[in-house]
């Protein structure tokens, strides 16, 4: 019996040590004053069939994966990032990842074009998100505000990898906005399968 609880003990501590720790990737509050891009192109945005995500801190990726999976943060191991393979269809207001799991979300527009949304998943948390810059052709990066007050942000991109100017553009921002790279996680698409098909 002895054994057993010390290998119980082992596999509990294990678990803990690779398991996402969503209090250390929390970076900041609320930005205050974050602007909407005001050369926003909203139609292309809005028509983009299929975004990818190849770059976001480490705060919106784990609450991403969580409402995708159905699980709490802590739940969900380091490895399972590896091959999130996570894109997005922001008209239908969707998301998919994880070998073909997929969720909805509840989502509005605002008249200062910021977009309000929560998912369809029981430890989800609202969020109001702020597209800060973008060129218009290949990539958006926005702010979440969340409902805890925590901040967080993401890259969408057409393609699954951005190009070294891109992701310049993106660390010269962040940076502007308090936010600092080392909280970011790059997102790999190498080993997904990549579905022409709408989501």
């Amino acid at each position: 019996m002895r054994g057993f609880v010390r290998i119980l003990i082992l596999s509990l501590f294990v678990l803990q040590c690779f398991s996402l720790d969503e209090e250390k990737a929390k970076e900041k509050r609320c930005l205050k004053g974050a602007q909407t891009n005001p050369n926003q192109n909203w139609n292309w945005l809005f028509e983009v069939k299929k975004w990818y995500f190849p770059l976001w801190n480490k705060l919106e990726l784990y609450r991403t994966a969580s409402d995708i999976l159905q699980k709490r943060v802590g739940s969900i191991s380091e490895e399972a990032l590896e091959n999130s393979c996570i894109i997005g269809d922001l008209a239908n207001f969707k998301m998919e990842g994880f070998n073909g799991k997929k969720v909805q979300f509840e989502a509005s527009v605002e008249s200062d074009h910021t977009m309000v949304f929560i998912a369809d998943s029981k430890h989800a948390k609202r969020g109001r998100h702020t597209i800060i810059d973008s060129d218009n052709k290949s990539w958006v990066l926005g702010f979440t505000c969340w409902e805890d007050d925590e901040a967080s942000w993401g890259v969408w991109s057409t393609a699954p990898t951005l190009s070294s100017s891109a992701i310049e553009t993106v660390v010269k921002q962040i940076r502007a906005y308090g936010f600092s790279e080392k909280y970011s996680i790059a997102a790999g698409y190498r080993n997904c399968a990549d579905s022409k098909n709408e989501l």
